[in-house]
C-alpha cells in the first residue's frame, strides 16, 4: 500500500515538525526532506516511482484557496496561443484543452504571509508536503474518515502560487526529486514573471516588484534575482501605499523607484493577482501624453521597452511551453477540466487532504463562482475510474 504513504505525511501538522536553519553559499535543504529521503519504503517510494515524462496525469495548482481560483481560471480559458504552431497568437481553442487541472488549496496555513518573520522553514516543509500529495494517487473523500480513500492523478507538472514558496519550497521540492534521481516540472511565479520578462532581451534589465510588504522583507523576488542575474542588471522592490486607487498607487510605486533608480525601468513585476496589467498600460499612456511637471519626470523613468508582467499570465505561458516542449500535452479533444482538493481539519486536529464534490464545496467557492459567473458544472468534474 505505498501509495497511501504520502496521505500520511499531511497528518503531521508542518508548523510542529520543521526547525529554522540558515542557509549556506551552496543551500542546503531542510531537514524534513532528508527525514523524506531516508524512508524508502515510505514517502520517498512515490518519489522514485514517479513517471517524468508524457502525456498522462493532471496539472497541479498548488496554495492558498484565492490564488489558486484565479490562476486555475486562467489556465481553463486561456487562449493565447495558436494550437497547431505554438505561435503567440490566439486560435480559438483553449490553451490547455483535454488538460486536467487538480486544485490543491491550502485552507488550514493560509496566509503564508504569517511565515514570514517567524518560520519560513516551515513554509518550505509544507510546499515539499504539497508536491507529494500532488504526485500521489490517494485522497480522502471526508476529513472524518481516515479509512475512505479515493484515487486521484498523479500530477506531471506542479504550479506554485505564491511567490514565497517560489524561495521558501522551490528549491526543496526538486532537490527531493533529484535525490530520486528523478526530474520535477516546477513552476512558481518569481521564476516564471523573470523569464517572461526577459524572453527576447539581451543586456543590462532594471526590474521593478509591486508586491506585498512580507513578500518584499522575506526577500523571494530578491534571492531569486541574485542567483540570475550577474550582468549589472538590477532589481528594486517596493510595496505602494494602500490609499488610493490603482492609479495613485502606481504613481506611488513609480516615485520610490525614482528616488534609487540606477537606470529606466525595463519591466514591472506585479506580484497581485488581483491587479489588471492592462490598467498599468492605460496609466503609462497617460504618463507620457500629459503635460504635468511630474508625469515628464516619471516618463523619464519608464523605458521605452517596458513591459508589465503578471503572474497568471507568465505561468499559464510556462505551463504551455513546457507541455510543448516536452510533448506533454494529452491531445484530447475536449475542454479543459478541473478538480478541486482542499486540506481540511480531522476530528483530531490533523490536517487531510480531500476531495470536494459538489456536495461538500467551500462556501468561499460557491462565492468565487457566482462573482465569476462559473456554474459547478463548467468548474468541476468528478472523473470516473
Amino acid at each position: 500500500m505505498k501509495r497511501s504513504c504520502c496521505l500520511s505525511l499531511l497528518l503531521i501538522p508542518a508548523v510542529v515538525l520543521s526547525c529554522r536553519q540558515s542557509e549556506t553559499a551552496g543551500r542546503e535543504t531542510i531537514p524534513f526532506v532528508r527525514q523524506v529521503a531516508a524512508d524508502s519504503a515510505g514517502a520517498f517510494s512515490i518519489v522514485k516511482s514517479y513517471r517524468e515524462s508524457g502525456p498522462r496525469g493532471s496539472i497541479a495548482v498548488i496554495g492558498e484557496p484565492e490564488s489558486t481560483l484565479l490562476l486555475t481560471e486562467r489556465f481553463l480559458t486561456a487562449d493565447v496561443f495558436d494550437n497547431i504552431d505554438g505561435r503567440r497568437k490566439p486560435d480559438g481553442l483553449p490553451d490547455f484543452s483535454g488538460e486536467v487541472f487538480d486544485m490543491l488549496m491550502d485552507r488550514m496555513y493560509e496566509p503564508y504571509e504569517h511565515f514570514v518573520g517567524s518560520d519560513l522553514d516551515s513554509l518550505r516543509e509544507m510546499t515539499v508536503r504539497y508536491a507529494l500529495a500532488a504526485v500521489d494517487t490517494v485522497c480522502l473523500s471526508s476529513p472524518f474518515n481516515p479509512d475512505l480513500k479515493l484515487r486521484k492523478h498523479s500530477s506531471k507538472i506542479l504550479v506554485l502560487t505564491s511567490s514565497l514558496c517560489s524561495e521558501y519550497g522551490h528549491f526543496d521540492v526538486d532537490t527531493l526529486f533529484q535525490m530520486a534521481g528523478k526530474r520535477i516540472s516546477l513552476i512558481d511565479p518569481v521564476r516564471a514573471m523573470f523569464t517572461a520578462a526577459s524572453d527576447g532581451r539581451v543586456g543590462v534589465q532594471h526590474f521593478g516588484v509591486w508586491a506585498s510588504r512580507e513578500v518584499i522583507d522575506a526577500g523571494a523576488y530578491q534571492a531569486v534575482f541574485r542567483r540570475r542575474y550577474h550582468d549589472g542588471s538590477t532589481l528594486s522592490a517596493f510595496c505602494p501605499a494602500a490609499e488610493g486607487d490603482l492609479a495613485a498607487r502606481f504613481r506611488d510605486f513609480l516615485r520610490q523607484y525614482r528616488e534609487g533608480a540606477s537606470g529606466p525601468l525595463t519591466a514591472l513585476l506585479l506580484d497581485d493577482y488581483g491587479v489588471d496589467p492592462s490598467f498599468i498600460a492605460r496609466e503609462i499612456d497617460r504618463i507620457r501624453t500629459q503635460a504635468t511637471e511630474e508625469d515628464v519626470a516619471l516618463s523619464r523613468i519608464i523605458s521605452p521597452e517596458f513591459r508589465c508582467i503578471e503572474p497568471m499570465g507568465a505561468i499559464t505561458s510556462a505551463c504551455y511551453r513546457i507541455l510543448r516542449r516536452d510533448n506533454r500535452f494529452t491531445h484530447d479533444i475536449a475542454y479543459p477540466r478541473a478538480r478541486f482538493y482542499q486540506t481540511e481539519e480531522s476530528e483530531n486536529g490533523d490536517p487531510v487532504m480531500i476531495e470536494l464534490s459538489d456536495r461538500y464545496l467551500a462556501s468561499e467557492i460557491d462565492s468565487f463562482m457566482d462573482v465569476n459567473t462559473l456554474t459547478t458544472k463548467a468548474f468541476y468534474v468528478q472523473d470516473q475510474y
